[in-house]
């Protein structure tokens, strides 16, 4: 009698726990869980070993072309001298977004987006009009949610092939394209390790921009006053200045944020698999209890039967 009326507790109260918690406790739905999570853990295993496999690439094309692509950081970046006049401030910038063009990368594509986000705000305040072009296809919907009304377009499809300079000179002539821009800040992550990288803006000065065009011999702006060069045509000559410049500076920033993907998702990939493991483990564990529970509860009932028999 007593292991009958356990039997009906069981009945009335634990096994209708059971039943209410739903598959969470059910052998047979713990088991396809485990199965479905398993499956997801070879998926992110294998993204992860395509990752540093593009990784290796993506990283002796950085080292081959970094020291090309900051060619131009010294005249982009100059000082002016105690006689000099330097540049003015910016007035009509533009920003040059480099996204990616697929997702499971960290927070690659978050971190330039917020970076854009909160220079364009500061430019607003200032009472400027920013504006922003976009490389690659995940930049365009984070800006859209909140600053549609500076994004010139974008270019999407970028990263289909290996970066090289061929591409970077198309892009680089779609962005020089722009008219009435004194200053194209390209905002990128640059690359530190396998573990690590850092949002930075990269400034390319159109000095074309701050010459006078009316006057015959216009003063040239620092540091292009540095140089001795007979110009056919001054302004043509530092349009062509800039649009080099413009070029070899993308290029330098657009492997320095491939080499930063790859190593965003090979990262996020392995954290994925070792949460994908934990998880495993931690429903293994919920299966083997479930099970263990339905079998006592079936042990109880045939005791029970037993002893009823019995009596």
């Amino acid at each position: 009698m007593f292991l009958t009326k356990n039997v009906q507790k069981l009945r009335a109260g634990g096994l209708s726990k059971i039943q209410s918690r739903g598959f969470a406790e059910n052998p047979n739905d713990i088991a396809k869980r485990i199965a479905s999570t398993q499956s997801i853990q070879k998926i992110t295993k294998s993204m992860k070993m395509v990752s540093a496999a593009k990784l290796r690439g993506d990283t002796n094309r950085l080292m081959d072309g970094r020291p090309f692509g900051t060619g131009f950081d010294k005249m982009f970046n100059a000082e002016p001298m105690e006689e000099e006049t330097p540049l003015p401030e910016y007035k009509k910038p533009l920003y040059v977004l480099i996204s990616s063009d697929r997702g499971l990368c960290g927070g690659v594509n978050s971190f330039v987006c917020k970076a854009v986000k909160a220079a364009v705000d500061a430019d607003v305040e200032k009472g400027l009009t920013p504006r922003v072009l976009i490389l690659g296809d995940k930049g365009g919907p984070q800006m859209a949610r909140s600053h549609a009304g500076y994004v010139l377009g974008s270019i999407g499809e970028c990263w289909k092939q290996p970066m090289n300079f061929k591409k970077a000179v198309a892009m680089a002539e779609r962005i020089a394209s722009v008219e009435d821009v004194d200053f194209v800040k390209i905002c990128y992550n640059r690359f530190v390790n396998s573990i690590a990288y850092e949002t930075e803006f990269r400034t390319v000065t159109n000095f074309s921009a701050f010459i006078d065009d009316e006057a015959e011999n216009p003063d040239l702006p620092v540091p292009v006053n540095r140089y001795e060069v007979e110009y056919e045509s001054t302004q043509e000559a530092l349009q062509n200045l800039y649009e080099y410049g413009l070029a070899v500076e993308l290029y330098g920033c657009l492997i320095e944020s491939a080499t930063s993907e790859q190593s965003a998702r090979m990262t996020a990939m392995d954290n994925a698999s070792k949460n994908a493991g934990e998880m495993v483990d931690k429903l293994t564990v919920q299966y083997n209890r479930a099970r263990q529970s339905r079998i006592t509860t079936e042990l109880i009932e045939i005791i029970s039967g037993a002893e009823s028999l019995k009596g």
